[in-house]
């Protein structure tokens, strides 16, 4: 008895080093971690630019090394954050089959442009760049609603007098015009029809970004997790009155995702959110280009883990995310992977079974 009660403390007291042990190797993994793959170089250059502004504007020498305290306390939440790049993604008939890179898309926006046909505002994190990306085209000024709450770089292939003014004038997002690169940083399939032969690759963007004034978002902006209520819909269907831009989700219970089909073609992304809102339709100016009313509120539809909900959806501000409430305006739930958001000026022209 008196000798298992000696062994006690030393038993407690190795468990207590133990414990130690391993907290201070998970966070230095932690750091490591963070460090090799969210940190970047580009992004350590972007420190240190910070720290001279900091220095240039206070005279006084920038505290470097208060820097792995100040993000020790937010460690919880570095697991979150990503900064994300946006590319504006032709979607024209002639230009599906040669399109590149959507599966790597985190956030894939899909609205109207002249002719009623789509185009795509692809969002992707830094870290994780597709080998190819495109067919790139042209900028609309709603293309900068749906980009401004998630990154502080699009890249797009020229665009209407509108965008390109709204863009120039906007401090929180630059436009990078591909057609100023041509030859260089992007480049012209030869196989690929144009105006619908330009892309660019993993290299291309990260050169870009290597002069870029990048920032970081919490990702998911939206909450994530499993589903419950719903109605059954293993099929939707998306009406854009012609057969070829008719588009249909068909639900895969293995996978948890969606395969996309547009006319015939099959979209390279199977996201595991598909989301239809309703946008109003606010004029139709020279030649065609739409305008949207992007901020405001409107009906919409989630279909996630083969099933289907109703409700509304907000955005406050241009920089403002979604923000999508059930019928009783309660935050949706969506399942975690890829979220696809199609616009449309009427909820019925959505079905699903």
């Amino acid at each position: 008895m008196l000798k298992k009660e000696r062994s006690s403390p030393r038993l407690v007291a190795g468990l207590l080093q133990l414990f130690i042990l391993g907290l201070a190797g998970f966070t230095a993994f932690a750091l490591v971690v963070r460090a090799d793959n969210v940190l970047p170089q580009r992004r350590v250059q972007r420190d240190a630019q910070h720290l001279a502004q900091q220095e240039a504007d206070t005279g006084l020498p920038a505290p470097r090394s208060t820097w792995l305290l100040s993000r020790l306390a937010l460690l919880p939440n570095l697991w979150r954050q990503k900064t994300l790049v946006g590319v504006v993604i032709e979607n024209h008939q002639t230009a599906r089959p040669f399109q590149q890179g959507l599966s790597q898309a985190l956030l894939v926006q899909e609205y109207f442009v002249e002719g009623m046909i789509t185009r795509f505002v692809a969002l992707y994190d830094v870290n994780n760049l597709p080998d190819t990306i495109g067919p790139i085209r042209s900028l609309r000024p709603y293309f900068l609603d749906a980009a401004l709450p998630y990154t502080a770089l699009i890249i797009h292939a020229g665009g209407s007098p509108e965008a390109l003014e709204r863009a120039a004038a906007n401090t929180k997002i630059e436009a990078v015009n591909a057609l100023r690169y041509d030859g260089s940083l992007f480049y012209r399939d030869e196989e690929a029809p144009a105006p619908h032969d330009l892309f660019t690759t993993a290299e291309g963007v990260e050169d870009i970004l290597s002069g870029a004034v990048l920032r970081s978002v919490a990702w998911p902006p939206y909450s994530t997790g499993g589903a419950f209520g719903g109605e059954p819909a293993t099929t939707i269907a998306v009406d854009f009155r012609s057969a070829v831009h008719d588009v249909t989700y068909t639900y895969g219970a293995w996978s948890r995702t969606y395969t996309r089909m547009n006319g015939n073609t099959k979209t390279p992304a199977t996201p595991s959110n598909v989301i239809v809102l309703t946008m109003p339709i606010l004029g139709i100016g020279e030649h065609g280009r739409l305008e949207l009313g992007a901020v405001g509120t409107g009906d919409m539809l989630l279909f996630r883990s083969g099933l289907a909900y109703q409700g509304t959806y907000r955005k406050a501000a241009e920089d403002a995310p979604f923000e999508f409430f059930d019928t009783e305006g309660n935050p949706l739930m969506l399942a975690a992977g890829q979220t696809w958001i199609t616009v449309v000026e009427d909820i019925s022209r959505v079905s699903w079974e």
